[in-house]
């Protein structure tokens, strides 16, 4: 078993439901569900019992679980001891969009374990991460690295880092849900036919060349046309506010859809055909050694990155 594994049944056991435990835990119900499942497959036992609600758990499902509790308290306790003789911090560098939407979520859970943690974001524009008067303190860069889709080919970019794959972003369609457009495709659609978005303007970030390669890409091989761009906005988060007030499209990552915090009139959609995705990546200096800290910020940033949306498979997305 593992240290998440413990968490997930000391969850599942104070929540009494697969439900509140995965919003809790910041995970998919299938996710909780499947590690459940693997505790029960490697010790050959039957820990809850799944049909009942609230869940409850069996004889030897509350050994797991008084094992599991006793477990977290030493390693708590014992966190809590190293953490008195030495300056515990985080710092992380990302991308604009990411440094108020996806790693607070992260950096939200890793303060109840690490409540004295020095933990700070800085954002820059992609070309710009890797710079700055901060480089010599930052634990990790967090990004996506455009047009390429293979850890060696980004460790052949730059040989200074680690660059650690934690998952991947989908490429949705994104509009306001006021576009007249929108009332063609029927109602609530989840996807849409590019064929459809023939005469329809499309605004994309100067700082993601992937993003506009992918939406001229995928016009002209499903719709058989070149997609016309309006302009070109700065950053993810200028785009959303452009969306709202003009009939246009972009092509973003579905992690916008996922954690964007503020009110918003977006609308996102599936592109018929199957999608596109793209590497989310931790990046830390070479021959570094991760701190309790960082190594959790990872772990947590793949079990939420691990969550599917849209009601489109894994098997069905394309790179």
């Amino acid at each position: 078993m593992t240290f998440r594994q413990f968490e997930y049944i000391c969850a599942l056991m104070q929540e009494g439901s697969f439900t509140k435990a995965a919003k809790k835990l910041f995970i998919s119900e299938s996710a909780l569900s499947q590690q459940i499942s693997a505790v029960e497959k490697e010790y050959g036992v039957k820990i809850i019992n799944r049909k009942t609600k609230p869940v409850t758990f069996t004889k030897e499902g509350y050994l797991v679980y008084e094992a599991a509790e006793k477990i977290l308290d030493i390693r708590e306790n014992m966190e809590k001891e190293l953490a008195r003789g030495e300056h515990v911090k985080l710092y992380i560098k990302t991308i604009e969009f990411l440094s108020f939407a996806f790693i607070p979520r992260i950096l939200a859970v890793l303060r109840d374990r690490y409540p004295n943690a020095d933990m700070k974001i800085f954002d820059a524009e992609t070309e710009q991460l890797f710079t700055g008067k901060y480089y010599e303190n930052i634990d990790l860069y967090v990004h996506s690295f455009d047009m390429l889709t293979s850890t060696d080919a980004v460790n052949e970019k730059d040989e200074k880092f680690e660059h650690e794959e934690i998952g991947f972003e989908r490429i949705l369609l994104a509009t306001s849900k006021n576009n007249q457009m929108l009332k063609k495709l029927g109602e609530n659609p989840l996807s849409v036919d590019l064929k459809m978005l023939r005469n329809s303007r499309f605004v994309g970030p100067s700082t993601s060349n992937y993003l506009e390669y992918i939406c001229r890409k995928l016009c002209f091989e499903r719709g058989g046309y070149e997609p016309v761009y309006t302009k070109a906005e700065p950053t993810i988060v200028k785009i959303l506010s452009f969306l709202q007030y003009n009939d246009c499209w972009a092509v973003l990552p579905d992690t916008v859809a996922k954690y964007y915090n503020l009110k918003s009139d977006i609308k996102f959609l599936n592109m018929e055909g199957g999608s596109f995705k793209r590497q989310i990546i931790a990046a830390y200096p070479k021959r570094t050694r991760l701190s309790p800290i960082a190594r959790d910020f990872i772990i947590l940033a793949k079990e939420l990155l691990k969550e599917e949306y849209f009601g489109e498979s894994l098997e069905s997305v394309k790179i």
